[in-house]
């Protein structure tokens, strides 16, 4: 909770680092979301997003991470108009010189059901920036059976990739019951390069229909196979 960790950000440091130590985790990567979505442009959602930001600046350095993906707005059921759009994006600009001055990088996901899921919005942002920091979920694009291929030419600002398969119509499918050939996508990511930050993004441990737990382990070995 982003405006939770701004108030109370010693406290949720020490709470989390306590949950690290008994579990054995770290955090590599973090997913972001101010509490002040980033096409509202009010004096009051500039204070309260500036000081989430902060926040989460602040438990990216406690942590050392050096990536973070900023969530854009979602909504479903009502279409982003351009307007929204590009308030969205005068606040993403924000976000990200917010993170440059602290030597840390946060990147755009191009989400489902955001000001940035057709072609048609993802054509205007490059527009507008033709050089921004990008989060790639393929999940996203194959759900809504976009062709993958959008993104060719933009790998070199990609700087953290989310995997999990998926399939049109269904955001998150077990390991090899989706549409997403990752022997082929982990190979054209090495080929080109990629030194960004990749996170398996595996979700709903109870309710998935499914043992995530086991598809994100086997994805992780084809990352390893692959990477290393």
């Amino acid at each position: 909770n982003p405006s939770g960790l701004a108030h109370n950000l010693s406290d949720t440091l020490d709470k989390l680092d306590a949950m690290f130590r008994k579990t054995s985790l770290r955090i590599g990567a973090l997913n972001t979301m101010t509490s002040a979505p980033l096409h509202l442009r009010s004096a009051q959602s500039l204070r309260d997003r500036e000081r989430d930001s902060n926040a989460l600046l602040a438990l990216t350095k406690h942590w050392n991470i050096k990536a973070a993906a900023l969530q854009p707005p979602l909504r479903r059921g009502s279409p982003w108009n351009d307007e929204e759009q590009d308030c969205a994006i005068e606040s993403l600009r924000e976000e990200v010189e917010r993170g440059h001055r602290e030597g840390k990088t946060f990147a755009l996901e191009l989400h489902t059901d955001s000001p940035f899921a057709t072609e048609h919005q993802l054509q205007r942002l490059l527009r507008a920036w033709p050089d921004v920091p990008l989060v790639f979920d393929p999940s996203h694009f194959v759900a809504h059976s976009l062709p993958l291929n959008l993104l060719d030419h933009l790998w070199a600002q990609t700087k953290i990739v989310h995997l999990r398969d998926a399939a049109p119509g269904k955001l998150q499918t077990e390991l090899g019951h989706g549409s997403i050939n990752f022997d082929r996508l982990l190979k054209n990511l090495r080929d080109r390069g990629f030194n960004g930050v990749i996170s398996i993004e595996y979700l709903g441990f109870h309710d998935a229909g499914f043992d995530v737990v086991d598809s994100a382990k086997r994805l992780l070995a084809m990352v390893q196979e692959v990477f290393y």
